[in-house]
């Protein structure tokens, strides 16, 4: 299946988008006080790891010579997670909350690719069901741990 204009930029947006989230999981594992949160965190960022390098073998198949990157947005985000952690009294709760934004900026952006499933390379669909399955969970979790914090 080829893939569109529009799609690969679609896709490619997507694969920043979970970079990004990668990223943002590793900030907040550096700035969390509690051993836990940090573990937790950590633990998020390797799973997203995981999530980009899953979509990059089922997306890049199609056009192997895309490289993608982080977007403008997740740097400006992860500058505001070290803002938020500098003046922030209960560091640990600032960086659940991030992570709730986060993961439902992470629902929103899978149910939209989904959307278009008739575009999506074979294969996608069950892998973006999937992750985003995934993700919900964790927003249960990280939600719980943020109602208690």
């Amino acid at each position: 299946m080829d893939l569109t204009d529009e799609m690969e930029v679609r896709i490619i947006d997507f694969l920043a988008r979970t970079y990004d989230a990668q990223k943002r999981y590793e900030k907040a594992s550096e700035h969390a006080k509690n051993r836990y949160l940090k573990d937790f965190f950590a633990q998020m960022a390797v799973e997203r790891q995981g999530f980009r390098n899953e979509l990059r073998v089922t997306f890049l198949v199609h056009r192997p010579q895309v490289e993608e990157i982080g977007s403008t947005l997740g740097k400006l985000h992860r500058s505001w997670l070290d803002v938020k952690a500098f003046f922030a009294s209960n560091n640990d709760r600032a960086m659940l909350q991030e992570a709730i934004h986060g993961e439902r900026m992470a629902l929103a952006e899978y149910r939209a690719l989904l959307a278009l499933k008739n575009d999506l390379p074979p294969g996608t669909e069950a892998l973006l069901l999937r992750q985003m399955k995934t993700i919900s969970t964790n927003l249960l979790t990280i939600e719980r741990m943020e109602a208690v914090a």
